[in-house]
């Protein structure tokens, strides 16, 4: 297996590749990009946690966590994108037309409050 793990789908451990593998890793660049933190999962762990324990708990379920003062809209977009099923995911053309609509649903408004 090849990649970063914290942006491999779930279903790319199991050695399944699809366009909905690009969404998970969209999503995990979208929470990157809105929170301008690193991805990181709490695994209890000192330290960088090793890529194994990652994929193992990104394989159940886990995710980056909500940070404080993400709009609504863009974390329903980031958890949709990152669903554990590739069939719950959006596709490009959705994320695309949903992206479209956020400079008019938040004119005026930062993404991030400091």
């Amino acid at each position: 297996m090849v990649g970063t793990p914290y942006y491999l789908a779930p279903e790319v451990i199991e050695g399944k590749h699809s366009f909905e593998c690009d969404v998970y890793s969209f999503a995990v660049t979208l929470w990157e990009m809105i929170t301008r933190h690193k991805p990181t999962l709490d695994l209890n762990q000192e330290g960088q946690p090793h890529p194994y324990n990652v994929f193992r708990a990104i394989g159940k379920g886990a995710r980056m966590p909500t940070i404080i003062g993400i709009p609504k809209f863009l974390w329903e977009l980031v958890t949709k994108c990152w669903a554990q099923q590739p069939v719950d995911r959006l596709s490009f053309a959705e994320i695309v037309r949903k992206l479209k609509r956020v400079p008019y649903k938040f004119k005026n408004e930062p993404l991030l409050t400091r």
